[in-house]
């Protein structure tokens, strides 16, 4: 009977012992733990909301912003908002107004809830001249469907001979568009246009249209050399990148392809 209420007594000790370890763990440091945490983030957000705060433009679409994308009014409209963010988390070069970007052409990707740098914009406002029109082409190439929408490319002409020239370098490519079309090229049947995919389709193949601005001498240089060749399309990695040489001319063009009747009616006196 002894023995029995000695095991009780050391059983109950043992137990106050427990309860007396965790009031002290508890007093000692998890509440403090947790009370200094609680009141770093409290006065984390009291200092926050009383920092000033400065207009910046963020990216608001999940879509993002490609490269190359001129910021249009509907780009502005649907992608980017101007928030109040606080002053020490302003990146610096961060557009505060979207006067600022407005026209303007991505030079690199921008991701949702990014902060857009006037950096991260090309310097030129746009990539089309006064005297510039909408016309549209048809290539045969688009570099394994990496154009795109809105991409810097020149639009070169091959022979099929090994030999090319380029028509006009380093333009915008304002619209892209494919279509399935029949394998044999006499068939004048296109079906409607839909995005850039498989390459191949049971007797049909892909047929590109991109749409440009060109000026009169563009559009000349263009409509002269579709008769000579197939248009393709070469990338620029980047817009900053210099610019490629012309090497179509109008005059040597039609010598080539002795156009006697053109040549007599432009007078055309340039040469390459």
């Amino acid at each position: 009977m002894r023995f029995k209420n000695q095991r009780v007594f050391l059983t109950g000790a043992a137990i106050c012992l427990l309860f007396a370890g965790l009031i002290y763990y508890y007093n000692n440091y998890k509440i403090p733990y947790a009370s200094k945490k609680t009141e770093i983030q409290v006065r984390k957000e009291i200092d926050d909301n009383s920092l000033p705060k400065i207009k910046v433009a963020v990216v608001a679409s999940i879509e993002g912003i490609n490269k190359y994308t001129e910021i249009t009014n509907k780009i502005i409209n649907e992608r980017i908002k101007l928030v109040d963010v606080p002053e020490k988390y302003v990146v610096k070069g961060a557009a505060t107004q979207l006067l600022n970007i407005k026209g303007k052409i991505a030079k690199e990707d921008l991701r949702f809830g990014e902060q857009i740098i006037l950096d991260s914009l090309s310097a030129e406002k746009k990539w089309y001249g006064e005297f510039q029109r909408l016309k549209e082409y048809e290539v045969s190439s688009i570099v394994a469907d990496e154009v795109k929408t809105g991409n810097i490319v020149d639009i070169m002409v091959s022979y099929g001979n090994g030999d090319y020239d380029v028509v006009l370098p380093k333009v915008k490519v304002m619209r892209l568009i494919s279509s399935k079309k029949p394998v044999d090229s006499k068939s004048s049947k296109v079906e409607e246009p839909e995005d850039t995919g498989d390459m191949q389709y049971r007797g049909q193949h892909l047929s590109y249209t991109i749409v440009i601005a060109v000026d009169e001498e563009q559009y000349r240089d263009l409509e002269l050399a579709k008769q000579m060749g197939k248009f393709e399309t070469r990338l620029y990695i980047d817009e900053n990148q210099t610019s490629s040489k012309k090497t179509f001319y109008y005059k040597t063009a039609i010598d080539k392809r002795n156009f006697s009747e053109i040549k007599s009616k432009t007078g055309v006196t340039s040469a390459r």
